[in-house]
């Protein structure tokens, strides 16, 4: 059987006409219940094939179809052999048995299991209505069972009415209305709770009452009455004061004042803060038994429906607080452990975070750089005719890293080393002739190709590219270019020392205010994220740059220490020691940062 619950106008216009079909006729009477008892827990029905005798077999079992929990099967049971309603609270769940009796005879049983705080009340009244239509099903044949069928589809067409109206004002005063005509009433009016007191919600045959304020406040009066009361209140004409300790002060004035002869107030509630009273008066000498009875039977079934519409017809404000104080009965009311222990665990941590102190670091993604990086140029123009490292390697003072063609200055050299001895021999001459003049001129020569010479050595020594101290090359490969000419000036390798480093910080600009020289820190680099390394801020620029989208600060950093794993160019994130502070400020300032330029940028406060 399905217990897919459809819309509900469907399921109860399919309970009153499914008589003929099984599955139709109680899927529409399980969706009903589930309606009316939506904290419905477990549901089981028991009929008999002949009353009395039976057998009595399972119609309905839910939610599971195969059986019921072994308690409710017990208390099923019992009730059926002593005939007698049955209630037991258990495990926190509250179990009903009521037997199903006309006229003496026992045609089954209707159990059902809710949570321990549920109304008990309200449950066995909406509990009966469902006898009623399962009594009707099994087409039990008697004048008293008639009047009972009749009485339901009389409840049932007000319960259609209900759901046919728009919304509650206009549904409420359908149903008075349509009320008075029914039970042959003077005046029906209906009110529900606000803030503790009942507020008259529709009267019968009038749209608008606001002329009519006395007999507004009188109901009203009335209807408080019999809800302090929390039970039914019948007034008779000439009877003396309510029996026992019942109270019927504002009734008698009510029927004084607007000549009612009787007048019946039912209460009737969804939970602690919605409920209702109808209030019925009529003017004759008596009335009839089945009116009246009806008159103490519709309402908890037809109030709950109009409270269920007035319910959802709530604005957002009203769903919120309502939801709030739904969250505050559980927490601070009965059962609900688990809800209570969680709660606990919050406010706990809250105070916790809200107590205590913890380091506050700011983080910034970080680059490592040389503490000096030495550039080497090309000594002059020519050709590439060696490499011997290219970047990554790690290279020690003096080593060789490439080498330029030399031959040009090989000749170069060789040509000034036979002109000097070319001067020198001119010079000898001179001398032994004595002629002055030509020693001057000889010697000037000489001393010309000498530095010619000098100048063509310095730059053949030049010629092999050497490091100028033990360091790891940053750029600069020659390899792809054997042969390839090269210009004076040109850059071919950048090289950085190995045992001094700097770390360059881009440090957010909400973070930066943070930032002074001194802190300290740590650095993860992405290449060993297994290890951290300390660093001392050296320098903090006021030059912004976009990094990713967002606005950065420049932050220098020194590498505290030596670290030969370090290479220059590794990138990672550094995170810099501000002080403590509370965590919760930790946790939560980016946020009210954000919500206060938000705020200034929206509405300048």
């Amino acid at each position: 059987m399905s217990t897919h619950l459809s819309a509900a106008p469907d399921a109860w216009a399919t309970l009153g006409n499914a008589y003929d079909n099984d599955s139709q006729f109680w899927d529409a009477w399980l969706q009903c219940c589930r309606r009316g008892l939506p904290d419905l827990q477990e549901l089981a029905v028991v009929l008999a094939d002949d009353a009395d005798i039976g057998p009595f077999l399972p119609a309905l079992m839910w939610p599971e179809a195969d059986g019921v929990s072994p308690q409710m099967a017990l208390l099923c049971e019992r009730a059926l052999d002593i005939r007698t309603p049955l209630q037991q609270v258990q495990d926190g769940r509250l179990l009903l048995a009521l037997p199903l009796l006309v006229q003496g005879q026992l045609h089954g049983v209707l159990a059902a299991a809710l949570p321990g705080n549920s109304s008990m009340r309200f449950a066995v009244d909406w509990l009966k209505w469902g006898m009623g239509w399962a009594l009707s099903r099994q087409g039990i044949s008697s004048d008293e069972h008639g009047e009972f069928s009749e009485r339901l589809l009389q409840a049932l067409d007000l319960l259609m009415l209900v759901l046919g109206e728009q919304n509650a004002h206009d549904a409420a005063h359908a149903v008075v209305t349509e009320m008075a005509v029914q039970l042959g009433c003077e005046r029906v009016a209906v009110g529900f709770a606000s803030r503790r007191h009942i507020k008259l919600k529709s009267l019968s045959h009038s749209a608008e009452f606001a002329g009519r304020q006395d007999l507004a406040a009188n109901l009203e009066r009335a209807m408080n009455e019999a809800a302090d009361q929390g039970s039914a209140l019948l007034f008779e004409a000439g009877s003396d004061a309510a029996p026992g300790l019942r109270i019927d002060r504002e009734h008698r004035l009510l029927a004084e004042r607007f000549e009612a002869s009787h007048i019946l107030s039912v209460p009737f509630s969804l939970d602690d803060d919605r409920y209702g009273v109808f209030v019925f008066e009529w003017q004759c000498d008596k009335v009839p038994a089945a009116p009246l009875h009806l008159a103490q039977t519709l309402p908890p079934i037809v109030g709950r429906m109009l409270l269920d519409k007035q319910h959802a017809e709530r604005r957002w404000w009203q769903r919120a607080r309502d939801a709030a104080r739904g969250e505050m009965r559980r927490l601070f009311g009965p059962l609900h452990a688990g809800r209570k222990l969680f709660a606990l665990c919050s406010v706990l941590l809250l105070l916790f975070f809200a107590l205590a102190h913890g380091d506050y670091r700011v983080s910034a993604s970080s680059q490592l750089e040389g503490a000096v990086k030495r550039t080497i140029v090309a000594p002059f123009d020519g050709f590439v005719a060696a490499a011997y490292a290219r970047a990554g390697y790690v290279v020690p003072k003096g080593g060789l890293l490439a080498r330029l063609d030399d031959r040009d200055l090989q000749l170069e050299n060789s040509k000034w080393n036979s002109t000097q001895s070319q001067y020198l021999n001119q010079l000898q001459d001179a001398q032994a002739q004595s002629d002055l003049s030509q020693i001057q001129i000889s010697i000037a020569q000489s001393e010309q190709a000498a530095a010619q010479k000098s100048l063509s050595e310095t730059m053949l020594a030049r010629a092999s590219i050497r490091a100028p101290f033990a360091g790891f090359i940053v750029a600069g490969d020659l390899s792809q270019q054997l042969g390839g000419a090269v210009k004076k000036g040109q850059t071919l390798f950048e090289i950085a020392p190995l045992d001094s480093y700097r770390i360059i910080l881009n440090v957010d600009e909400a973070d930066i205010d943070q930032i002074t020289v001194g802190q300290g820190g740590e650095l993860i680099v992405t290449a060993m994220p297994g290890e951290r390394f300390p660093f001392r801020v050296s320098l903090v620029t006021s030059v912004a740059q976009t990094r990713e989208g967002k606005n950065t600060f420049r932050v220098e950093a020194t590498m505290l220490g030596k670290h030969p794993k370090l290479r220059p160019g590794m990138e990672g994130i550094a995170k810099v020691d501000i002080g403590e502070r509370k965590l919760f400020w930790i946790w939560t300032h980016s946020l009210f940062d954000w919500l206060r330029l938000s705020l200034w940028s929206w509405l300048g406060w």
